[in-house]
């Protein structure tokens, strides 16, 4: 093997890669890497075992690249690397998520959570909340809200008079 041919396969056992495209079905993408392109590859996981994490890379999106001896047919993203693109700020105390839809900011040193969506759904049996909830907008539900033991619906009054004077407390 010639000096050449060792020194570009020596190159390619770390390099980045730039997605060309992406097929999330299949959960694989093709990346460039210089003047190459690789074949069909895995796109990666965050994690993969009892906690899984997936999501679907960007076109353009750049990935570190391993590739078993050198040879693009191996090639491995391992990755996602930054661009010159820095459009997340935070400290060292903020773990941040952004996406097109909104964004999740989790401060650690507060440990307070901050998510920016449209709208939010739990699918769940059940919810529970052990401190305040405070709403800055009207609620609305579907089905009776109690208070204690106190329905919002279907409470009775005691001493209701006509005319201006107040009913006595719910029942």
């Amino acid at each position: 093997m010639s000096d050449s041919e060792n020194a570009r396969l020596l190159n390619n056992v770390a390099s980045t890669g730039t997605v060309l495209e992406v097929d999330a079905a299949n959960k694989k993408m093709r990346l460039e890497i210089g003047e190459n392109q690789t074949d069909w590859v895995k796109i990666p996981a965050l994690a993969w075992g009892a906690l899984k994490i997936w999501r679907c890379p960007s076109k353009g999106e750049q990935f570190a690249i391993i590739s078993e001896s050198g040879n693009l047919g191996n090639a491995v993203p391992i990755i996602a690397i930054p661009t010159d693109y820095d459009g997340i700020s935070g400290t060292e105390d903020e773990i941040i998520v952004d996406f097109p839809a909104g964004s999740l900011l989790i401060d650690q040193q507060t440990g307070e959570a901050t998510f920016k969506l449209k709208k939010l759904t739990f699918d769940v049996e059940e919810v529970e909340f052990t401190g305040k909830v405070r709403a800055q907008d009207e609620i609305s539900s579907d089905k009776d809200v109690k208070a204690g033991s106190i329905s919002l619906k279907n409470h009775k009054t005691s001493g209701i008079r006509s005319g201006n004077e107040v009913s006595g407390v719910p029942q």
